[in-house]
């Protein structure tokens, strides 16, 4: 859906009061004040963000009671205690809602330096599919707290200047805490921060599922605060299917590293868990009542084991007492200005996690532009040799129609009598008595003599070769045979064979196969108008006449087969009545 600009508070709300889903409204810079949305199901994520990057879209807090498909990126989310507001006021609540977003955002309360009278920052309950990635959580008593949540992301973000702890977790399920930085805690008397903090304390159910991974936790310019602390208060709800991986932790006067109470299948693989040499109190790594779980390839001052039956420790290097493996650290009392670099061992520990080139070969499918041999069909144009047809030109044979003025017949009526085959017209040329007796027996070598100058055909042999170019253009060449044949063929039923003949020798001199010859579909009752058995011998000789006749007769067309007789035929379309006023086609079947 189209990008939606808005200037101010007014235009926000009266924006989302019309929202169905899928809208993107573009903030400009201003004050927004605290955005409330209740009861809102959007059909697809609509999306608050900010026009320009940093702070310049301000909201006092955001607000959201259950309210599916919202995502806000770019904004700046926070404001100061008010007087008289408890430290555990929630700035920022998200509460029974789905598929709720934050990117890009700042998560603050005070921001004047003094962690003492800040609030929680944001506090997220019984809702599912919420993530906070990318954005800076600074300023604050508690960074975040999910409570009661599942399917959580919080990745790739910078929490710091804190007095308390930066991100807590109870009774949640799948979650994923990768790529973080925590930093610069400033506790105050009788707080103890914890970076991460898992609790059961007050409720009924465990948490779950949890990857913790490629995070970095250093002390900086505040007080060292706990590392990763995974505590089961209520006794019988152990953590399940726990994977912490390579993170990296520095600090000092803290105990817990990492620690886990009470779990099954968790995984502590690949750690850097360290604090300044000079330090009295060793950070550890402690498997408390852990089950079919894992301690290996980590880097820590120390590790212990409570109760955890059968648990899996090796390859991990430990530097208490261990001068050799210390020196492998030189900068361990670098205290503030400890830098991950500082605390890296190769082969042990916390690695810097590899960037994964990911979407760069997804620009490789160039490969499908290369479907150039798509345009190598130019092998369709060599059909070159369809322009060889040049032979039409050399149709001048066709002005050598020399034989057109034999059709001298046709002006002479007398053709009509020269259909021979008929008994009645014999009289009048002489000679037809003495084919009288054989005309129908042997009529081609009798009816000859008649057509003499019709044997045009022999010396039409010439053009042979060009007629199967010219196609349909053979027809000024024999019109007058065809025609002769026709008329005997109509005048009278018993010169067939007479008819036959003349046809036949005009077939003689045509190539059998022209493409643009071929025989027309059968004639149905709306497009015939008469049909006639005519008798022309097999259905390959039809179809190479049937374009001569299309031609010499125009309104007619010859076809392969009757669809009675399945003779070969000779029809006349709707569209030619009256060409022929001579033709009786009326005396036959």
């Amino acid at each position: 859906m189209d990008e939606i600009h808005i200037n101010g508070r007014a235009e926000l709300l009266d924006a989302l009061s019309r929202a169905t889903g899928g809208e993107t409204f573009i903030l400009a810079a201003g004050d927004y004040g605290t955005l409330s949305v209740s009861g809102r199901s959007f059909l697809d994520t609509v999306t608050i963000k900010a026009a320009t990057a940093g702070d310049s879209v301000h909201f006092d807090g955001i607000k959201l009671n259950n309210v599916t498909n919202m995502a806000f990126d770019g904004i700046d989310m926070g404001r100061a205690l008010k007087a008289g507001e408890p430290e555990y006021t929630q700035i920022n609540r998200v509460d029974a809602s789905t598929n709720i977003s934050f990117n890009n955002v700042h998560i603050h309360t005070s921001q004047d330096n003094d962690v003492t009278n800040d609030a929680w920052g944001m506090y997220v309950v019984r809702s599912s599919q919420i993530s906070i990635t990318n954005s800076e959580i600074s300023d604050a008593f508690r960074g975040v707290i999910f409570d009661k949540t599942n399917d959580i992301v919080f990745q790739n973000n910078f929490v710091h200047t804190l007095r308390s702890d930066a991100a807590n977790f109870s009774a949640v399920n799948n979650v994923l805490i990768d790529g973080n930085t925590f930093t610069d805690f400033f506790p105050a008397d009788g707080d103890h921060p914890d970076t991460i903090q898992f609790w059961t304390n007050g409720q009924t159910v465990g948490s779950s599922n949890i990857v913790i991974t490629n995070n970095a936790m250093l002390q900086g310019k505040g007080v060292g605060p706990q590392g990763i602390f995974m505590g089961e208060e209520v006794g019988t709800l152990p953590y399940t299917n726990v994977l912490i991986q390579n993170n990296i932790l520095f600090s000092a006067d803290q105990y817990h590293g990492i620690s886990v109470y009470h779990g099954d299948n968790v995984r502590i693989i690949g750690n850097t868990v360290t604090s300044p040499s000079n330090d009295s109190k060793m950070y550890w790594i402690l498997a408390d009542r852990l089950t079919n779980s894992t301690v290996s390839n980590n880097v820590a001052d120390k590790i212990l084991n409570v109760n955890s039956a059968g648990l899996v420790t090796d390859h991990n290097l430990l530097l208490s007492g261990n001068t050799e493996a210390a020196a492998l650290i030189p900068n361990l009392l670098a205290g503030a200005g400890t830098t991950i670099a500082d605390l890296l061992i190769a082969g042990y520990g916390y690695q810097r996690p590899v960037e994964k080139p990911t979407p760069t070969p997804e620009p490789t499918p160039t490969p499908e532009p290369t479907p150039t041999p798509e345009p190598t069909p130019t092998p369709e144009p060599t059909p070159t040799p369809e322009p060889t047809p040049t032979p039409e030109p050399t149709p001048t044979p066709e002005p050598t129609p020399t034989p057109e003025p034999t059709p001298t017949p046709e002006p002479t009526p007398t053709p009509e009598p020269t259909p021979t085959p008929e008994p009645t017209p014999t009289p009048e040329p002489t000679p037809t008595p003495e084919p009288t007796p054989t005309p129908e027996p042997t009529p081609t070598p009798e009816p000859t003599p008649t057509p003499e100058p019709t044997p045009t055909p022999e010396p039409t042999p010439t053009p042979e070769p060009t007629l199967p170019a010219a196609g349909h253009n053979a027809g000024s060449l024999f019109g007058t045979a065809i025609i002769h044949a026709l008329q005997d063929l109509m005048l009278s039923p018993n010169a067939r064979g007479s008819a036959t003949l003349s046809l036949s020798r005009a077939l003689n001199v045509i190539e059998p196969v022209d493409s643009r010859d071929t025989a027309p579909a059968a004639p149905s009752a709306q497009e015939v108008h008469h049909a006639v058995i005519a008798g022309i011998g097999d259905s390959a000789a039809a179809a190479g006449i049937g374009g001569l006749i299309g031609n010499a007769l125009p309104g007619f067309g010859f076809g392969a087969a009757h669809e009675a007789s399945g003779n070969p035929y000779l029809y006349m379309s709707h569209s030619s009545p009256g060409v022929m006023p001579w033709l009786r086609t009326e005396n036959f079947a």
